[in-house]
């Protein structure tokens, strides 16, 4: 597929994922920004044809033109975008991506976070990856815990979670925005897990999305930011002696007049 090919209607986006309409954006493999080759056209897996109820799922194979790696993007395409007969009575919705492999988002973490937090954090990315927003919150719910333990392994901390995150605020080992944002995983968290309380709503798709990228700056912020600083510091050259300024000479002015070298003398 070519530049020329691509509906007037599909805007680009570098900051999205890669798909057939839009092969731009960041790569899963290499998680840079970049532009991709459309290896394979799109190949049907679900035909619908038959029963004409609606759109078919099309697996496509892009290529990074960074690190060259492939990638398979699941679309749900109409039958009106495959070229087949459909229900021009249908509305059908517009052809676009469902599923990424490999998982966008999963095996980025900084080699500073623990590995028991970077793997629960990669097991909600692949929850989210399936839409399953319930289980991508609870396993965001677990990772806080932990990352709760990690960060005050010598406080006594007792009570709910969000006495916990209280506490550690108060210590200075988190600070207030994060906290906010901790709590907001936290109270979501709770609804998912008692869906059956009438009073709670389980979390949807976009609740899990925003708290993801929650998780992703708190990670970032304890963990990462810290390590990239010690890391850059590190690799610093030694630094050099201060160079002595330059020594003055100083002359008696007596000296001078003596000898008449002084104007007006």
């Amino acid at each position: 597929m070519n530049e020329t090919s691509l509906p007037e209607t599909t805007p680009r986006d570098p900051d999205s994922l890669p798909w057939s309409e839009d092969p731009s954006g960041v790569c899963p493999n290499c998680n840079r920004t970049s532009n991709f080759d459309v290896v394979t056209e799109p190949n049907s897996y679900q035909d619908n044809r038959q029963h004409n109820v609606g759109p078919s799922h099309v697996a496509v194979i892009l290529r990074c033109h960074g690190c060259r790696r492939g990638l398979v993007v699941v679309e749900a395409a109409p039958l009106r975008h495959l070229g087949y007969a459909y229900d021009e009575t249908a509305e059908y919705p517009d052809r676009h991506p469902v599923l990424w492999w490999p998982t966008p988002g999963a095996g980025t973490l900084d080699q500073s976070v623990p590995d028991h937090i970077a793997d629960v954090f990669d097991e909600s990315t692949r929850c989210l990856s399936v839409q399953a927003a319930g289980a991508a919150v609870e396993r965001m719910r677990l990772m806080l815990a932990m990352i709760v333990r990690d960060q005050a392994p010598d406080l006594k901390l007792k009570g709910t979670l969000a006495a916990q995150l209280q506490k550690l605020s108060e210590e200075g080992l988190l600070h207030p925005s994060l906290a906010a944002w901790a709590q907001e995983i936290r109270e979501l968290g709770n609804a998912s897990a008692h869906a059956d309380d009438p009073t709670k709503i389980p979390p949807n798709l976009n609740d899990a999305v925003a708290l993801h990228k929650l998780c992703r700056r708190l990670v970032e912020n304890l963990y990462e930011i810290p390590a990239r600083i010690g890391r850059d510091r590190a690799a610093l050259p030694p630094t050099a002696p201060p160079v002595p300024k330059p020594r003055m000479l100083r002359f008696k002015e007596d000296s001078f007049k003596a000898k008449g070298s002084l104007p007006g003398t």
